[in-house]
């Protein structure tokens, strides 16, 4: 009867281990089951901000090759518009340097024709004083 006992309360005590155990067992698999449903709650909000992510980096590319084509565009128009100019530029300076030398001819012809005035003037002088003084040999000759 005592064995029997003893091997009743060995079984009880048994038994409560395994209760204990089994438990402890379920707690600790309600804990992992609890992070592993908080994982995988993170985890598809992770993979969620991470499509985002990717969608707004596409969007961002897709932005950023258009402005670089924007761009493209505006320093080829930047490069011909200045093309344009250098040869307007250059074409004036052309006209300006033709118009200095036509000018500075000009110049000449007039400082010439001043000096041939000048000369015509005095060679008219002279010649108003000969004919002033033939007119005075003149009256003097007719008077006499």
């Amino acid at each position: 009867y005592k064995k029997a006992c003893d091997l009743a309360d060995n079984k009880a005590k048994e038994a409560s281990d395994l209760l204990d155990t089994l438990q402890k067992s379920e707690e600790e698999t309600s804990k992992y089951r609890h992070r592993s449903e908080s994982a995988e709650t993170e985890l598809k909000t992770g993979q969620e901000k991470l499509k985002e992510f990717q969608d707004e980096m596409t969007s961002l590319k897709q932005t950023l090759q258009e402005k670089e084509e924007s761009l493209t565009g505006v320093r080829t128009e930047l490069k011909e518009t200045q093309a344009s100019l250098e040869a307007k530029l250059g074409h004036s300076e052309q006209r300006l340097t033709e118009r200095d030398e036509q000018l500075r001819k000009l110049k000449e012809e007039l400082s010439s024709a001043t000096q041939q005035v000048a000369s015509v003037m005095q060679q008219m002088e002279e010649k108003q004083d000969s004919l002033a003084q033939l007119w005075g040999q003149h009256d003097e000759l007719t008077a006499q």
